[in-house]
């Protein structure tokens, strides 16, 4: 829940840096936690009220319509806003069943559906996997990600592209 994230936020000490991760629904200009929609003006809004002071943030979606929650003005704390698509305004992202491995997955108890497989986003899934691979959280090798090759196979063949805008 949005609320729970803002509670997060709130309670931790100063920081540069917030990095914040949602895959889920999403639709033109709205994402879906849970069971409420949040329009990217009140989530914006909601992330500069709890926050202490001046960061830069890295927001990566990975969801419907996803390029959509890029805003061009930031708020007063916001000072840079760095966001890491799955696909564009006008286009739906795509889903697979994917080999569940515990160590690339770090969810506890992921919704499996047979055989060890789950129901993961393209985007998501080839994240994890190049992160993993580096096994460990660099965050200029982060920011540098979309150069990799694999994201040319991933427009190519499923129609969607990794935007970082």
């Amino acid at each position: 829940k949005m609320d729970e994230v803002i509670k997060i936020i709130t309670n931790s000490s100063s920081f540069d840096i917030l990095i914040i991760y949602f895959s889920g629904h999403g639709y033109l200009n709205n994402i879906r936690f849970y069971n409420e929609n949040i329009s990217k003006n009140k989530f914006y809004n909601l992330i500069n009220e709890s926050l202490k002071s001046d960061i830069n943030l890295i927001l990566i979606l990975d969801c419907c319509y996803s390029e959509s929650f890029y805003k061009e003005q930031k708020n007063n704390k916001i000072k840079y806003l760095n966001l890491f698509s799955s696909c564009r305004y006008f286009e739906k992202s795509n889903e697979g069943i994917v080999n569940y491995n515990k160590n690339l997955f770090k969810y506890l108890k992921p919704n499996i559906i047979e055989n060890s497989k789950i129901v993961l986003g393209i985007f998501s899934y080839n994240l994890c996997k190049l992160l993993y691979k580096k096994k460990k959280f660099d965050l200029n090798y982060f920011l540098n990600i979309n150069n990799i090759i694999i994201w040319k196979i991933i427009e190519k063949k499923f129609n969607q592209k990794f935007i970082i805008i």
